[in-house]
């Protein structure tokens, strides 16, 4: 009974991350469009493979999505968290680096991805267990660096975005770090919650709305102020104000 109780708390939990994913999701695929922002589009591509991760792991992807798939069920955490974290990266990349500002870093991040997706294309292919786990470990943590890295040279400049990044998403990469610790058997940990990932997201998407909300805020001001001086016509201007003293 009290197996049937969590289960059924953790599906509801679950349900209502997933309502607020789709949120975000149709939330950046219109910022995306409105600014036409690449970073926003990128963000929402990561929502929602983070969403199908999540769904595999709580087990509601096996019960509702896939229930007649075969090899899918056991591999899906994994290959939605290696593409969900190339999202990310890309989505940092768009947000924070500038090719004129960082051309090394912006490389960097570009040959994470093409490399990324590479091994997810071996990772599939290729069922070799070591081989796989290797592939995993190679592109979630490098992702994990060159995120960090990219936010950490955008502070002068994104402050208060750069800042809600990591606080918002430190926890979550630590969640991740933990989770993949303890189930490839490196280290037991006994008291991390099977519904961490859950909580970290939790914690995870209201930070990054707040984000991104300033962060299109600031971007729209920007844009009616370039609106504003584009119909700016020096000569006419100059015209008004020396008529009236002629």
């Amino acid at each position: 009974a009290n197996a049937n109780l969590q289960m059924q708390q953790t599906f509801t939990l679950a349900a209502l991350m997933l309502g607020f994913m789709g949120l975000m999701c149709l939330l950046s695929s219109a910022l995306a469009l409105v600014y036409r922002n690449a970073a926003y589009a990128w963000y929402a591509l990561y929502v929602a493979i983070i969403g199908l991760a999540f769904t595999s792991h709580v087990g509601i992807g096996s019960y509702a999505l896939w229930p007649s798939a075969t090899w899918w069920p056991e591999e899906s955490t994994a290959l939605c968290v290696m593409a969900a974290m190339l999202a990310h990266l890309l989505f940092c990349r768009a947000m924070f680096v500038s090719p004129r500002a960082a051309l090394g870093l912006h490389r960097a991040v570009s040959a994470c991805a093409v490399l990324g997706c590479l091994a997810i294309g071996i990772y599939v292919t290729v069922h070799i267990h070591i081989l796989q786990i290797v592939l995993f470990v190679l592109v979630v943590f490098s992702c994990m660096a060159l995120m960090v890295s990219t936010v950490l040279t955008a502070l002068h400049q994104h402050r208060v975005v750069a800042w809600l990044w990591l606080v918002a998403y430190i926890p979550l990469l630590l969640v991740i770090v933990c989770t993949v610790v303890d189930a490839l058997g490196w280290y037991a940990l006994p008291w991390l919650p099977y519904q961490t990932p859950l909580y970290a997201l939790l914690f995870e998407m209201p930070v990054l709305l707040i984000a991104l909300h300033l962060h299109a805020k600031t971007q729209h001001t920007q844009q009616v102020r370039s609106a504003t001086l584009a119909n700016i016509d020096p000569a006419r201007d100059l015209e008004l104000v020396r008529g009236p003293l002629d």
